[in-house]
């Protein structure tokens, strides 16, 4: 009995043997190098990579925008603070901020003031279907009614609730930084253009002082394409700092700010 006892200790140490040389293997490799990522952190990207939402070949595809159709539009930094106005010429407020959907064109302004609501100072929005960009007047005129002051919140309602693609303000892209397509920073937007009808064109970009002075234009690639409004860069569809200086130079004293 005693030996058989002796025996089955004997295979049980034998079992034991190539797990325990696997442990001491195992702890020997975790001192000589690091313990491999979990899969999900493996894959993730470092922070200066897979900023440009712009694939290579939708790169190679970027139309430029020349100077001339860049200051045949607007920049939005003119209409911004501008004096609204209603139907009698009676102010309502300034803009505060310019609304634009999904498709890059404008939805409405969003004003602050009172003016005839009788409300005192206040955020509505006006559609940009009622307002009234003639050129040589003062200020921007809408055509609302005190009868229709009912319309002019900037909700759809208590229970609204944006899904998708959303309606953004210009505020959210204007000061964002400009990337390239390797993560490397290359300048700040300071503006938009748009178009006499009210879609984006275009933006804006002062370069750092580190690749010299210059203020370009650069297409709006769009929704998902080079931006998001959650985004606090702007992504170029550009490889190099050399590259991205292909896009025109601009003037801003060359846009025609008489047209608000």
């Amino acid at each position: 009995m005693r030996e058989l006892s002796l025996k089955v200790s004997a295979a049980l140490g034998l079992l034991a043997l190539p797990v325990a040389a696997h442990a001491q293997q195992g702890q020997g490799a975790s001192k000589s190098t690091p313990a491999p990522k979990p899969a999900a952190e493996a894959v993730k990207p470092a922070p200066q990579q897979g900023l440009s939402l712009i694939s290579k070949d939708a790169a190679d595809k970027v139309n430029l925008i020349g100077p001339d159709v860049l200051y045949k539009g607007w920049r939005a930094a003119a209409l911004l603070d501008e004096d609204v106005y209603g139907p009698k010429g009676e102010q309502l407020g300034e803009v505060e901020n310019i609304l634009v959907g999904p498709d890059g064109k404008i939805t409405a302004l969003v004003v602050v003031g009172g003016g005839f609501l009788g409300i005192g100072d206040a955020a509505f929005r006006v559609p940009w279907n009622k307002v009234d960009m003639t050129a040589a007047q003062d200020g921007i005129k809408v055509s609302l009614t005190e009868e229709r002051a009912e319309d002019l919140g900037l909700f759809d309602g208590p229970n609204w609730v944006a899904t998708g693609p959303r309606e953004w303000r210009v505020s959210e892209l204007i000061g964002d930084y400009a990337r390239l397509r390797n993560g490397l920073g290359f300048g700040y937007v300071t503006d938009v253009v748009f178009s006499r009808d009210g879609q984006l064109m275009a933006t804006l970009v002062n370069r750092d002082v580190a690749y010299a002075a210059g203020l370009y234009g650069y297409p709006y690639y769009g929704w998902g394409y080079g931006w998001y409004p959650t985004l606090d860069y702007y992504a170029l569809p550009y490889d190099s700092p050399e590259l991205a200086a292909a896009a025109p130079t601009v003037d801003y004293d060359k846009f025609n700010d008489d047209v608000l």
